[in-house]
């Protein structure tokens, strides 16, 4: 048997299968012609509706649609996504304008990669935000855009798949988008996400100052506070420093206070006697005040674990030749834990050093009830050591 009667006996025998392989291919290419027909259809009527222009794509070219909405430059347009097991046709759209153009904005899914390369990310002081959100670009205009209905917006974005590159809103579907209307509507949101996410006309300056005036979130209102600290001349600094000094939040106050020297110190002081301000708080508070806070952070040192030993830690930084004498029985009482002992020690050398003794140390007579301090010239190594009365009945 000849080659070619082979042929004609295979042909004949696949004849029905590639008929219906043919017809299958036919109708595929049909349905596809309808479906891509309908979605142009759609897509031409959002053109009109929302002012924009269409242009259909080809085999291996996207439909786009473009032109500006309610001032902003809108895209929208189709792309191809490989995937390992599927081939799919996905829907973007980008919205360009009122956001800073080196902003990004996305998930935090992936951090630790995206940290290894990028960097740590720009946090707004929200704990649950900062989670959830990874920041890039200018740190005081991404916490300009970050106020309160910033990052409500934020979150709506990203609960939602979409994200901000280089400035851009940028939200993606993974389907061929064929009605008008949810075209529409989904512009609409985008455009309102970035209308409470706008900072055009507006001073980035201005407002961080208002966030830390009146965000509700404290951390929030410290992180901008700190930054416009740091951006800002001294005459500024101090100006934004006084529209805080009275916040309701312990912390807030505090670096305000402290921003502003001896102007601030009334308001430290309120923050020392102020019910709930949290121990470290007040410790950083008392060191503030010096002299002022010394006899608080000495009855301090009368307290237990860390309460004692956050108060020898402060007075090693402020404390003068008063504290030396009950930071001395600390150092007496075996009863002194290891860690608490240590900062005593060194609270005392760093008074020793600040007062300028060389020939001696300060010595503590026993038995002084006003705790006295005199020089121990017997001692010339200038090391701490404590005098003892003479006992009358020797």
């Amino acid at each position: 048997m000849d080659t070619t009667t082979l042929a004609n006996m295979f042909l004949i025998a696949f004849m029905p299968f590639l008929v219906s392989l043919g017809l299958l291919g036919a109708l595929l290419l049909i349905v596809r012609v309808l479906v891509s027909a309908q979605h142009h259809s759609a897509w031409r009527k959002a053109a009109g509706r929302l002012g924009m222009t269409f242009e259909a794509g080809g085999l291996l070219t996207a439909d786009y649609l473009r032109g500006r909405v309610k001032g902003y430059e809108v895209a929208i347009y189709t792309g191809v996504r490989e995937n390992p097991k599927s081939r799919t046709t996905d829907t973007t759209m980008e919205i360009l304008g009122g956001l800073p153009a080196g902003l990004r904005l996305r998930s935090e899914r992936g951090r630790a990669l995206s940290k290894l390369f990028a960097g740590e990310d720009i946090k707004v002081g929200e704990k649950g935000f900062d989670w959830q959100a990874l920041i890039r670009g200018d740190e005081l205009e991404a916490l300009a855009v970050m106020n309160a209905a910033g990052r409500a917006r934020a979150r709506e974005l990203l609960s939602d798949g979409g994200a901000i590159e280089d400035g851009a809103i940028v939200w993606s579907t993974a389907d061929v988008m064929g009605d008008h209307q949810a075209i529409e509507a989904r512009v609409y949101a985008l455009i309102k996400i970035v209308d409470r996410m706008s900072i055009v006309g507006r001073d980035p300056i201005r407002r961080l100052a208002e966030n830390a005036r009146e965000d509700p979130v404290p951390g929030v209102r410290l992180r901008n506070l700190e930054v416009l600290l740091e951006r800002c001349d001294e005459r500024q600094a101090r100006e934004h420093a006084r529209a805080c000094v009275a916040d309701e939040h312990p912390e807030v106050a505090l670096r305000a206070a402290l921003t502003l020297g001896e102007e601030g110190l009334p308001h430290v002081e309120r923050l020392v006697t102020t019910p709930g301000v949290p121990q470290a708080l007040q410790v950083q508070a008392l060191k503030a005040l010096g002299a002022r806070g010394e006899v608080a952070l000495i009855e301090m040192l009368r307290g237990v674990g860390a309460t004692a030993r956050a108060a020898a830690r402060a007075l090693e930084v402020c404390g003068t030749a008063a504290a030396v004498a009950p930071l001395m029985v600390l150092l007496r009482d075996l009863d002194t834990d290891p860690v608490l002992r240590d900062a005593a020690r060194a609270a005392v050398a760093a008074i020793q050093a600040r007062a300028g003794v060389q020939a001696g140390g300060f010595s503590v007579v026993e038995g002084d009830a006003g705790g006295a301090i005199s020089l121990d010239e017997s001692d010339r190594r200038g090391a701490v050591s404590v005098t003892r009365e003479p006992d009358p009945s020797r």
